[in-house]
C-alpha cells in the first residue's frame, strides 16, 4: 500500500500542516509510514525534531491506536488535542480507541526529539481476529465513542519499540520482523490495561500484599525465591498468592518472574552494557545456554541477534 491508500485506511479527512506557515507536513510523515499485512495496521517509527509546531485536523474512521513514548522532549509545552487529555512523556503507553467516526484537533509542539512508536489497527481488523471483545473492553462506559487509557510502559513492549525504531535487520527480514514486533506490541498493550483493569477485582489490602511481592521480586532478579517465603511476606497462603498475582498481574508469581528477568536481559543487551554471559548470569540463570534457550523461546531470536551492529 502507499501513503494515501494507508491514511485513506485510518481517515476520512486529515490535514497536518505547521502552524507558523500552513505548509503539509503530510508528506513528511508518510515517509516513516508502514503497512503490516499480517496484521492487517499501520506502523510509524518517529524519531524527530519538531521545529515548528504542528496542527492536525482529522476525521478517523473505527480504529485502535496505540503509541509508545520512548522520549519526548517538548520545549513549550506537551501535545493536545480536543478528545485526549493525556501525557505524552517519556516511558509512557497510550491507546485511544475510536467506534465511530470521531474529529480529532490537536497542536503538537515544538520537540527537541520525538522518539514514539505507534500502531494504528481499523477496529474490523481487530474483530476479524478475534479481538473484538478486547478492543470493547478499552471503553469505560460501554456507550462512549473514546476510550482513553495509559500507563508506564513496560520494559518488553519499550524494547519492541526501540527494536523498531532501530532495526537490526532490513529487507525481507526486516519487513517481516517489524509486522511481528507490532502484533506483539498490539497483543502486549491490550493484555498491559487488560490486567491494569483487573487490579479492581482485588480489595486495597490484597492490591498491596501482591505489590509487596512484585517489589521483592524486582530488586533482586537473580535471587532463588520461595513461594513459601513470599506468601508468608505477603500475609496470604501460597494458593492464594498465585491467584491473586495471577489477577493483578496477569501470570503466576513465577511466571512473573521469568518474563521480567528476560525482560530485564532484554534491555540490557539492548543497551550493550553486558555479555550475554553476564547478563545471563545476572538474571538467575544457572548458565549461558540455559538462558539462551529461555531468551530464544521468549523472543523468537537469540540473544547475540541484539549484539550485532543496528543498520541506521
Amino acid at each position: 500500500m502507499d501513503s494515501h491508500d494507508l491514511y485513506n485506511l485510518l481517515f476520512d479527512k486529515i490535514s497536518i500542516v505547521t502552524r507558523d506557515d500552513g505548509q503539509s507536513q503530510l508528506p513528511r510523515f508518510a515517509k516513516l509510514l508502514r503497512w503490516s499485512s499480517s496484521l492487517g495496521c499501520v506502523i510509524q517509527a518517529c524519531d524527530e525534531e519538531i521545529a515548528s509546531p504542528i496542527q492536525s485536523h482529522c476525521v478517523t474512521k473505527p480504529s485502535l491506536f496505540i503509541t509508545a513514548v520512548l522520549r519526548a522532549d517538548w520545549k513549550d509545552g506537551e501535545p493536545y488535542s480536543n478528545v485526549t487529555d493525556v501525557s505524552y512523556v517519556k516511558n509512557t503507553l497510550l491507546a485511544v480507541a475510536m467506534r465511530e467516526p470521531v474529529t480529532w484537533i490537536g497542536e503538537t509542539p515544538r520537540c527537541d526529539r520525538l522518539r514514539v512508536v505507534g500502531i494504528a489497527v481499523p477496529a474490523e481488523k481487530l474483530s476479524a481476529i478475534g479481538l473484538g471483545d478486547h478492543f470493547e473492553d478499552m471503553f469505560d462506559d460501554p456507550g462512549a465513542p473514546i476510550g482513553i487509557k495509559s500507563m508506564s510502559m513496560s520494559p518488553q513492549i519499550r524494547a519492541l519499540a526501540e527494536e523498531m525504531l532501530d532495526p537490526s535487520e532490513e529487507g525481507g527480514i526486516g519487513q517481516l520482523l517489524a509486522e511481528a514486533h507490532a502484533t506483539e506490541m498490539v497483543a502486549r498493550a491490550l493484555s498491559a490495561f487488560a490486567d491494569k483493569d483487573e487490579t479492581t477485582r482485588l480489595n486495597e489490602r490484597d492490591r498491596m500484599a501482591v505489590r509487596r511481592v512484585r517489589d521483592l521480586l524486582e530488586s533482586d532478579l537473580s535471587c532463588d525465591w520461595m513461594l513459601a517465603e513470599l506468601a508468608k511476606q505477603a500475609g496470604l497462603s501460597a494458593r492464594s498468592l498465585n491467584t491473586k498475582f495471577r489477577i493483578a498481574f496477569g501470570a503466576s508469581v513465577f511466571e512473573y518472574l521469568k518474563r521480567r528477568r528476560l525482560e530485564f536481559a532484554h534491555e540490557t543487551l539492548m543497551q550493550r552494557r553486558m555479555s550475554v554471559s553476564e547478563i545471563a548470569y545476572r538474571v538467575g540463570y544457572e548458565s549461558p545456554a540455559n538462558f539462551a534457550t529461555a531468551f530464544r523461546r521468549h523472543f523468537g531470536y537469540v540473544p547475540t541477534a541484539l549484539l550485532r551492529p543496528r543498520i541506521n
